[in-house]
């Protein structure tokens, strides 16, 4: 999603506790070339802002947030959520790439025991588009995470 979007990447997960990361870590490194360059933004929304200080991206996300302003990091409201859930009526998580790309996996309450399974297309601008039209809607009443 990082190397191909050349504007904006939006995320909705459930927290930066690096469950995928971690497995990858091409992730972190395709997400910290992305940011710095200050043409691109990132905007992440979490359901979870507990800190995962054990997670590689909660510190490397944690310290760019405070030197980069195209990266913006929001915890989700209720009204969020909920509209979330409602696209396919469980917890979702995914990224929209420049409203042309994106990746969304449904996530199940057993998660850590559930193998992930996730649909995704470089090229489907009508799901990602609904995808972002429910993100940017939300996006300014989610509380900004500060990060110490």
């Amino acid at each position: 999603m990082f190397k191909h979007a050349s504007k904006e990447v939006r995320m909705y997960d459930h927290a930066l506790d690096g469950d995928i990361s971690e497995k990858n870590c091409k992730v972190v490194e395709a997400m910290t070339n992305f940011i710095q360059d200050s043409s691109r933004t990132l905007r992440i929304v979490i359901r979870d802002d507990r800190p995962y200080e054990h997670a590689n991206i909660f510190k490397v996300l944690s310290q760019l947030s405070c030197e980069r302003t195209n990266l913006e990091i929001r915890k989700a409201t209720p009204e969020f959520k909920q509209e979330m859930t409602n696209i396919y009526n469980k917890d979702i998580n995914f990224a929209v790439g420049d409203l042309m790309s994106f990746r969304m996996e449904k996530v199940d309450s057993d998660a850590a025991s559930s193998p992930r399974g996730a649909f995704c297309s470089f090229n489907r601008p009508d799901y990602a588009k609904k995808l972002a039209s429910v993100f940017d809607k939300h996006f300014s009443s989610c509380s900004v995470i500060q990060f110490s």
